[in-house]
């Protein structure tokens, strides 16, 4: 068996320094066409970066929900199509309880929710675990403080209707972001919320129980949940 040993100095390619002694046609053509034309290779590397680099600054992070559902399936079609005719419906009862003078910072209507709101939950079939109001526990506030992350319900703990409690009330409030969902922004009014799949089936009865109370004056329920005695169409507001 014989063995070629060659001197690494051999194999090596020869450094040219000068480029009048390059060979511009050595290469393939992809290697002369970048080779013999560094310049422009250079110019259009520089304005392919400047171009890109300009519009990478426009690129702007979207995480519309609409981008990453299936928009061609039919059943999003049918939903994208008709959108606007069912926004705002869903499977769940709100009760809007208002007050006719003054704001709900007052004991009489506090006492008045805190009655509804506990009628409400003890009706069978409403899912409890979701209830939300003003004087539901998980309802809470929440707010960073030196000491690290604070929080608590949304009604104090010791609710006495005193000048102090509302206005520990208030300050919960406003660590909060129940105004504009549980509570009203003119603060007049304040909602309970109930997901139910099965709201109309739900709803009378919740109308029974609050009928039955002698601090409700007046019943609007919405027109998709149909007549329901003692009660009338939001229609007509």
């Amino acid at each position: 068996m014989v063995h070629h040993i060659q001197d690494d100095k051999a194999m090596s390619f020869p450094v040219i320094t000068d480029p009048k002694d390059f060979d511009e046609q050595s290469g393939n053509r992809l290697e002369r066409l970048i080779f013999n034309h560094r310049r422009l290779m250079l110019a259009i590397s520089l304005l392919l970066s400047l171009f890109l680099g300009y519009h990478a600054t426009q690129l702007k992070v979207n995480a519309s929900f609409e981008r990453m559902i299936p928009s061609s399936h039919p059943y999003i079609r049918n939903y994208l199509d008709n959108r606007n005719d069912i926004r705002g419906l869903s499977n769940a009862i709100r009760v809007v309880v208002e007050t006719t003078e003054g704001d709900i910072f007052t004991k009489d209507y506090l006492l008045a929710l805190q009655k509804i709101n506990d009628k409400i939950y003890l009706q069978k079939g409403v899912d409890k675990a979701w209830q939300k109001s003003m004087w539901m526990p998980f309802v809470r506030w929440y707010a960073v403080t030196e000491n690290g992350l604070d929080g608590g319900t949304l009604m104090p703990d010791n609710m006495d209707f005193s000048p102090a409690a509302f206005e520990q009330l208030k300050v919960n409030i406003a660590n909060s972001s129940t105004v504009g969902s549980v509570i009203a922004e003119d603060h007049k009014s304040s909602l309970i919320y109930l997901p139910q799949p099965n709201a109309k089936e739900l709803a009378p009865k919740i109308v029974a129980a609050m009928l039955a109370q002698d601090y409700t004056s007046g019943i609007f329920v919405h027109d998709d949940l149909g007549p329901i005695a003692g009660t009338l169409p939001m229609s007509l507001i």
